[in-house]
């Protein structure tokens, strides 16, 4: 079984997230789903204990942004940073990097959002979209732009059902979008 005690609460939860956080696993899911997810690609897909241990340390992981912690209390970047940090645990230097953004930029971002949103995003553990974050890094685009784009190229999502998702209005994401596009065009 992966031991995730240590010596302090605190202790335990910074180190749970250093290893599991940007997979999207919540300190709320029990261990022992963990452990029955391992030993199934164990038996059923061969790999072994040290090369799970491996892929889950790897130096470079995807972070994936859901959709459900997207509101119209917060920006496009405000969401992102917030969730980088608080969600997954993540240091603003790493955040800076992974979006390609100044670390100045990043900072104020979240300490904006601490005003206008405490407390981290709460998933239903449904989640049916995602948003990588290394498509926000693009900086040809808006935060927005690169979201609205990535939703209606990768999940041929229509405008209204974007604007519904991230919970702004039908014309905003409409704008979002053809400006996007026209940027697109230009930078051909």
């Amino acid at each position: 079984m992966i031991n995730v005690e240590k010596s302090t609460p605190g202790d335990q939860e910074r180190s749970f997230r250093s290893r599991f956080g940007y997979l999207g696993i919540d300190r709320t899911q029990t261990p022992e789903v963990l452990e029955l997810f391992l030993r199934h690609l164990e038996a059923e897909h061969g790999f072994s204990r040290e090369k799970l241990q491996r892929l889950v340390t790897a130096q470079k992981q995807e972070v994936h942004i859901p959709l459900s912690v997207f509101s119209d209390r917060l920006s496009a970047l405000e969401t992102v940073v917030k969730y980088m940090s608080e969600n997954l645990g993540m240091k603003n230097s790493a955040i800076s990097r992974m979006l390609g953004r100044n670390l100045r930029t990043t900072w104020t971002t979240y300490r904006n959002t601490a005003k206008k949103s405490p407390g981290r995003f709460i998933l239903s553990g449904h989640e049916r979209f995602y948003i990588p974050a290394s498509a926000i890094a693009d900086r040809r685009f808006s935060t927005l732009e690169t979201i609205v784009l990535h939703l209606k190229d990768s999940y041929d999502l229509s405008l209204r059902e974007i604007a519904l998702l991230l919970k702004r209005d039908d014309s905003t994401i409409w704008t979002v979008y053809h400006r996007a596009q026209k940027k697109a065009l230009r930078k051909r």
